[in-house]
């Protein structure tokens, strides 16, 4: 696999985090696979886990634990181009002290 192309066919089913920024990317470019939109992350991963799901649509750090938690079967597939390049920040109170 090196293109969505790859993917984007019948009989492939994404697994994704509803409403995440996952979702928005997928849902853009995913044209004739499956997306299953599930509630939450833990979800998307035991759907991975239990075959019910081909794929998992996560950002970048995510995946990396997961295959070096599953070494065995989990590895992960960045498409090029990448489907939704950006960073992983925090949420933040404004009102929580600088340090």
């Amino acid at each position: 696999m090196h293109t969505i192309s790859d993917i984007d066919k019948p009989g492939y089913t994404v697994t994704v985090m509803s409403g995440s920024a996952g979702d928005k990317a997928v849902s853009a470019v995913l044209k004739q696979a499956t997306v299953m939109r599930l509630p939450s992350f833990d979800e998307t991963r035991l759907a991975l886990m239990s075959k019910r799901a081909d794929l998992l649509a996560d950002d970048n750090m995510s995946n990396l634990l997961l295959t070096r938690a599953h070494p065995e079967w989990a590895e992960a597939f960045k498409p090029d181009p990448l489907l939704a390049p950006q960073g992983i920040c925090f949420g933040v109170r404004k009102e929580t002290p600088a340090a």
